[in-house]
C-alpha cells in the first residue's frame, strides 16, 4: 500500500511521484512527435534531397554554375525564411544578406539577428527561427503550384486532407500533355527546383533549432505538470492537434519531396552529362567535394 504522503491523486488512478513524473515525460515526448515529428521527417527528407543536388553543383565543371542558375531564387528564398519566423518571435533583424555567391565559409545568404535571453518566447523561436526553409518553403513550393497550374487548385484538398497519396494523386493528375504545354507549369517547375535546391540547412542552422528545442521542451513538461496537477486532460486535447497537424503538413510535404526528388534527378542527369561530355567525368552526388 502506498504511503498517502507520497501519492497523489491523477485521474482514475493514485500515482507515486515518480510514476507521475515519468508519465509526464512520455506525454511531453508523445506531444513533442506529434506536433513537430511531421515537420522533422520531412525536413529532413528535403535537406537530403537539397544536399545532393548542391553535391552534383560542386562536382561539375563549374562549381558556381548551378549557384548562379538556381541559387539566386533559392538562396533568397531560404534566407526569407529565417527572417519570416525571426519577425514572428520578435527577433531583431540587424541585417540580411540575400544572395552571395562568393560568401566567406560557402555561406551564400545569412540573417543576422538578436534577441532578449530572458524571454522565453524569443527563445522558443530559435527553434522554428533556424528550421525556417524546412518549415516554410515546403508551403512556398505547393502554394506556387496552385497559382501556376490553375488546373489544380480544384484538387486543393487532396493535397492537405489525403497526406502521401494525395499528393501522389495531384502530381500524377497534372502530368498531362495540357499540362507540360503550359508555361505556367514550366515557370513553377524552375522556380521550384530552384528552391528545393537550397532548402540544405547548415550547420549554423541546426544549432539554432537545437537551442530552441530545451525552451520548448519545458513549455510541454509545464503545461503537462499542470494538467496532470489539475486533472485537465491536457495530453488528449495536443496529441489530437498534432493529428490535425500531420494530416493538413504531411502531402505537402510529400509534394515538396516528390519536388525536390525530381529536382535532384533532372540536375544530376543533366549535369552529369554535361561534365561527361566536358571530359571531366561522372558525377557521384553520394560524395561531398
Amino acid at each position: 500500500m502506498r504511503d498517502p504522503v507520497f501519492s497523489i491523486r491523477c485521474r482514475d488512478a493514485n500515482l507515486s511521484l515518480v510514476e507521475a513524473a515519468l508519465l509526464i515525460l512520455k506525454n511531453t515526448a508523445l506531444q513533442f512527435a506529434f506536433l513537430f515529428g511531421a515537420g522533422l521527417i520531412g525536413g529532413a527528407t528535403l535537406t537530403i534531397l537539397s544536399k545532393l543536388t548542391n553535391n552534383v553543383f560542386r562536382q561539375f565543371r563549374w562549381p558556381q554554375a548551378g549557384l548562379y542558375l538556381f541559387g539566386w531564387i533559392g538562396v533568397p528564398v531560404h534566407e526569407f525564411c529565417h527572417a519570416f519566423f525571426c519577425r514572428v518571435f520578435f527577433h531583431e533583424i540587424q541585417s540580411i544578406k540575400w544572395f552571395d555567391p562568393s560568401g566567406a565559409g560557402g555561406a551564400q545568404g545569412s540573417v543576422t539577428h538578436t534577441y532578449q535571453p530572458w524571454n522565453l518566447y524569443q527563445r522558443i523561436g530559435h527553434f522554428f527561427i533556424g528550421l525556417g526553409p524546412v518549415l516554410l518553403a515546403p508551403a512556398l513550393i505547393a502554394s506556387l503550384f496552385l497559382l501556376c497550374v490553375p488546373s489544380a487548385r480544384s484538387l486543393y484538398p487532396a493535397l492537405t486532407e489525403g497526406g502521401i497519396h494525395g499528393a501522389y494523386a495531384l502530381a500524377k493528375s497534372q502530368l498531362g500533355l495540357a499540362t507540360f504545354k503550359s508555361v505556367g507549369f514550366w515557370i513553377f517547375v524552375y522556380v521550384a527546383f530552384s528552391i528545393a535546391s537550397q532548402i540544405e540547412l547548415s550547420s549554423a542552422d541546426l544549432k539554432q533549432a537545437l537551442v530552441g528545442v530545451v525552451p520548448v521542451t519545458l513549455v510541454l513538461l509545464f503545461f503537462n505538470f499542470s494538467a496532470w496537477a489539475l486533472d485537465f486532460h491536457w495530453h488528449h486535447k495536443v496529441v489530437h492537434a498534432g493529428h490535425a497537424v500531420t494530416a493538413a503538413v504531411s502531402g505537402i510535404y510529400a509534394f515538396s519531396a516528390l519536388v525536390a526528388l525530381s529536382a535532384f534527378v533532372t540536375i544530376a542527369l543533366l549535369f552529369g552529362f554535361l561534365n561527361f561530355v566536358l571530359g571531366r567525368g561522372f558525377i557521384n552526388p553520394f560524395i561531398k567535394s
